[in-house]
């Protein structure tokens, strides 16, 4: 299988690549600074 899904295609690698919600990333980057890092849920 040599075709990536295409969620698996277009989501994003960083944090820079994630579109508007600002207020979501500085948490998530807060998140992984800290080492704490609680269960989380994406759709």
């Amino acid at each position: 299988m040599s075709e990536l899904f295409w969620f698996e295609k277009y989501r994003p690698v960083s944090f820079d690549e994630v579109v508007d919600l600002e207020e979501v990333k500085v948490r998530l980057r807060e998140f992984v600074r800290s080492g704490n890092m609680p269960h989380l849920l994406f759709y």
